[in-house]
């Protein structure tokens, strides 16, 4: 599975690409949403992994033009902003996670667009 990550922060690119290649999965990271879909233009990531909030393109206008553009990619937001996720269409994860807790909602939300196609 390939994952692309995009955040702006630094060491949450650097920590969750540490935790989900221990994992086994090949990880990509980006650090802004205009980044990320330049990069989904060039290659194919099974599930992208994107924050919400991030100057510029938002996580949730990243995961509306990739549902457009790309549908078979599976989606995961993450937000440090509590009950942020009440308000998005997405799946999503809230900061900060464990290592366990972003595998396995990885593994969740890839697997449930594996079974929808």
């Amino acid at each position: 599975m390939t994952i692309l990550v995009v955040d702006d922060e630094e060491a949450i690119r650097s920590i969750t690409k540490t935790i989900l290649v221990r994992r086994g999965l090949t990880v990509v990271i980006a650090a802004s949403g205009e980044e990320a879909l330049q990069l989904c233009h060039q290659e194919h990531f099974d599930l992208i992994l994107c924050d919400i909030r991030m100057p510029g393109m938002s996580g949730v206008e990243v995961a509306n033009t990739v549902s457009k553009l790309w549908p078979s990619m599976a989606i995961l937001l993450m937000t440090g902003y509590a009950g942020a996720g009440t308000r998005i269409h997405h799946p999503y994860i809230e900061k900060p996670f464990t290592p366990k807790a972003i595998f396995n909602k990885v593994v969740e939300v890839a697997g449930a667009l594996a079974n929808d196609i």
